[in-house]
Order: C-alpha cells, then structure tokens, then sequence
C-alpha cells in the first residue's frame, strides 16, 4: 500500500468517526465555500464579458467612424475579431488538438513567406498585371452594368439624367474659355438645363515643370442629356463673379465652423436674388502646381510629390446680370444657408480602395467592383437617386478641399520595391479633351453638389442613404472635413496667439504679420488655412 492510500484511508477512517451532525456542520460549510468561490469567479467573469464587450464595441465604433465598410473596409481597416467570450472559453477551453493545429498552420505561413524571396526583399508592387485595352474595357463595362443594375432600384422616378461634356481650355484663359464655349453651345441662356460646371482637377504631364498658364486644363459641364433640346442657339457669355479664398469676406472666430465655398457663394446669391435657375454652377477655383514653381525645397513635406493642388477661391457663374460682390463682410450662417442643401461626399477614400494608382486609370478588374470606379459616376448615381433637377441645382463638381500633395503611387506598401522605380515615370499617356493624349495624375477629393431643398429631396436622400447602406457599404459623407472647427497658424503661441490675432485685424499690420509666420513650410502655412475669414474676428 502506498503512501497516499495510507493518507485516504486515514481520513476516511476519521470522516467515519464523526457524528452525523459534525459530518453535516461540515458538509454545509464546504458548500458555503463552494457557493462564494463560485460567486467570486461569477463576478469576475461578468467584469471580464464586460470588457470584451466594451473593446468590441469601441474597435466597431472605430471601423463605423471610416468611410468605407463591406469588403472594402474590412481590407483596408481590418474587422472586429471574432474572438469567444471570455466565459464561453472558460467553459469550452481548446483542445490540445486545435492548439497544436493552429500553431503548424502558422508556421506554415512563416516558412512560406521565408521561401519567396521576392516577398522577403519586399519586390514586386502587388498590383494587377496590366491588361490589353480591349481586355480591359469589357472587364470595365461588365462591372459597370452590374453596378448600374445593383443602382437601379433606388433612382428616382422622375429623375432627369444627367451628361457630362469635357472641354480643353487654357490654363490662362480657362474662365473666358468655358463661357465661350456655354455662349456657341447655347447652354449660357439655359442655366435651367445645366446642374454645374467645373474645373476637372487632374493635373496633366505632372512632371512637367512649370505653372498651368499655358497649358491645358480641362472642365467638366454637368447638363441635361435625354430631354433637351436638340440644338440650342448661340447666346451672351454668363457672367462670373469670384471671391478670393485669402480675403476676409465673412467673420469667422477660433473654433467656429469654417466656411464652406459654396455656403459662401450660396449667402451672396441669396442676398443679391440669384435663383439656382439663373446659375450654371459654383465652381471652386483649383489651382494645381508643379513643386519646382510655388515653394523651395525645404518647404515641402514630401520628396516625392509631383504636384502641389490648392483652392485659391470661388466663383459663380450665372446669368443674372450686373450683381456687385458687397463691400463688406457676407453674413453666411454656421450650418449653411436656409432653404439649400449642400452636400459633400468623401471620394478620396474610394479612390484608396480601387484606384490607389493616381497617375493610372483605377484598377482592372477592380478589387471592389461593387464601388464606383469613378466620382463623376458618384456624382450622377447622386443625382439620378435624389432625383434633382437642374433648375433647382446651383452646382455639381468633382473637386478638392484643403492643399494636399499628390504623387506617383508605385507599389502598395512602402517598403516595396517595383520595375517602376527605375522608370522616370509610371504613367501612361491618356486622351484627353483635346485629343491629344497626355499623362494624367487623377486627384480629386471630394464630390460637391448644390441645390434648392425641398421635401422630395429630403426623400431623396433617404433613397442615397439606403443605397449606400446596401450597395456600396459606405458612409460617404464622413471624414470630409467640411464645415470643420478653425484652427489658426497662431494656436501653438499662446497668450502671444492671441495678441497676434488682435494685431492682424488692422490692416497696416498684415506684413509685419505675415514675416513673423514666414518660416513656417508652405504646406503648413496652406494646409491649415481657414478660406474667406482670414484674419479671425
């Protein structure tokens, strides 16, 4: 007999000694015992499915606070894990087995990445092979028509359809060109078939050195397709009248909402009696610049920039007549003006998802193909699905906001090398509206579009809701940064800030202002610019 049946046969023989009523004492203690442990380890468990489920909860709300969702954003941004409840693992641990498995299963991965040694070098862009023109057309047009049929059933009834015709202007004379071209076409005396104009804001040859003076800069017009007019007589040019973005038209404070543009030209309208069936469109003045042209070196924030894109302004184009800009401030309400509707949408972090190239066409096949591969095809699927016509539009564009730099994109992660680093560019020449087939570095943002509101645009919108919830995953109208809080170039000074600000309003101030922020990078200087309110009040 060994030593431990010694030891259970000693306490059996005591456990038999006692009385009933000691064997029961004791029998109700250890239940006590058991029943607190139990309640300890209860509670612990609670606390902890607690926090699992406060992480889980917060990592979502991360992922909900992106633009993109669906297959898209899980790519992009990663999903919630789908861990076990920490109490569903406590009653259910893994097996041995399953560890064992999921261990060899990594390993496997490892051994598999260490044996390519292309993937341990980091060489190869991880992009597409590129496809013939034909081969990829019908790819493109397949994806299309299922994203046309997945749309359909949330277009409005009456909806009127909108065309977009591009024209070649000069960079110089691009304004005097467009109404030229609205004059000969007959659409200058039409505003009402005409939802906006715009500049495209592509930068053409970006390795080109030199500003957009004389070269060509093309616009987009938004008009009405089927159901106009077959032909139009010549007109009068429309009228322009712009308000510069570094001019204080309208007193903002620190922490106020900024001025949106067209919030700006829509207050100026209102006020002078400019009907959304007198305008042809707000248009935001892009302005787009090679990095040998507007800052020296060390006022960039990137080496590998080619262009440099700002907005210098705003103007409206319309047929109203004579209307003066006022001599003084514009009063433009916080959240816009009452009675229209401004909406901007978010295609800078589509164009990360299937079009990461900027200097080529988006990919093909698309890794998403149920996203748009384009934003004038967001900014037709918008108005087509809200239902908005053109005489209650004061414009419709494709454009930018705030300055950025935009550059080749080569490969997918950083740390990849690509055959196209050696090449001095990687981008292939493209037709533009001329004709003439040109490298084009695709770099619009954002999608703006300006209406009259009303009820059944209201409806309509809801439709767009829907339509984004179920067919694009996607919330386009976050991270857009419009109407954001102001911040100013003085919010790192202090007390000094604040004497500056007050200094700047007088107008003999300014220079001296101006040197003291002088050292600041161009990029830092444009980049947090509040337009139409500088200085702050």
């Amino acid at each position: 007999m060994g030593l431990r049946d010694m030891y259970v046969k000693r306490l059996q023989k005591k456990w038999e000694e006692k009385s009933p009523e000691e064997r029961a004492e004791i029998e109700a203690k250890t239940a006590q015992r058991y029943e607190a442990n139990m309640a300890r380890v209860a509670a612990a468990t609670e606390l902890v499915d607690a926090e699992w489920e406060r992480s889980r909860a917060e990592h979502q709300a991360r992922l909900d606070a992106e633009v993109l969702g669906g297959p898209a954003g899980a790519h992009l941004w990663g999903t919630v894990p789908s861990t076990v409840r920490p109490s569903e693992a406590a009653r259910n641990p893994p097996s041995v087995r399953d560890d064992i498995k999921n261990s060899l299963r990594d390993l496997k991965e490892t051994a598999a990445g260490l044996a390519d040694p292309k993937a341990l070098l980091g060489i190869g862009s991880e992009f597409g092979p590129d496809l013939d023109p034909e081969q990829r057309r019908l790819i493109a047009d397949g994806e299309r028509a299922a994203r046309e049929a997945a749309r359909r059933p949330y277009l409005a009834p009456d909806r009127v359809t909108p065309v977009l015709t591009r024209i070649a202007t000069r960079g110089n004379a691009q304004f005097e060109d467009l109404a030229n071209h609205l004059a000969q076409t007959g659409l200058a005396a039409r505003p009402d078939l005409v939802f906006g104009v715009y500049r495209v804001p592509d930068r053409l040859d970006p390795k080109m050195p030199g500003t957009e003076a004389g070269r060509v800069v093309e616009w987009d017009i938004v008009h009405m397709g089927a159901h106009a007019p077959s032909a139009l007589p010549p007109a009068a040019p429309p009228r322009r009248d712009r308000f510069d973005g570094e001019a204080r038209w309208v007193g903002r404070r620190k922490g106020d909402p900024s001025v949106l543009d067209e919030d700006l030209a829509l207050a100026w309208m209102a006020a002078a009696g400019i009907q959304p069936s007198q305008c042809l469109g707000i248009a935001r003045e892009v302005v787009m610049q090679g990095s040998d042209g507007w800052f020296g070196g060390g006022e960039l924030s990137s080496d590998s920039a080619d262009v440099y894109a700002r907005v210098q302004g705003v103007s409206v184009i319309h047929t109203a007549g004579t209307a003066p800009l006022p001599a003084g401030p514009i009063e433009v309400p916080l959240d816009g003006v009452a009675g229209t509707h401004v909406e901007v949408l978010n295609w800078s972090a589509v164009a990360m998802a299937i079009h990461p190239r900027p200097q080529r066409l988006p990919e093909t096949p698309s890794p998403f193909p149920y996203l748009p591969s384009t934003p004038q095809e967001v900014l037709v699927a918008y108005l087509e699905i809200v239902g908005i016509r053109p005489e209650d539009c004061f414009g419709a564009a494709v454009t930018i906001d705030r300055f950025f730099e935009c550059g080749e994109v080569l490969n997918i992660r950083e740390d990849q090398i690509s055959l196209a680093h050696l090449k001095v560019t990687d981008a292939p020449k493209l037709p533009c509206a001329d004709g003439t087939y040109r490298r084009r570095l695709h770099s619009g943002t954002r999608i703006v579009i300006t209406y009259r509101d009303s009820p059944a645009y209201a409806l309509g919108r809801q439709r767009w809701a829907d339509y984004q919830r179920s067919v694009l995953f996607a919330r386009l109208h976050q991270k857009t940064d419009a109407r954001r809080p102001i911040g100013d170039g003085y919010d790192d000074l202090g007390m000094l800030g604040n004497a500056l600000r007050r200094i700047e309003r007088f107008d003999d101030a300014v220079e001296r202002i101006s040197s003291l922020r002088s050292n600041d990078p161009a990029y830092i200087r444009f980049r947090d610019q509040a337009r139409y309110c500088m200085p702050l009040g």
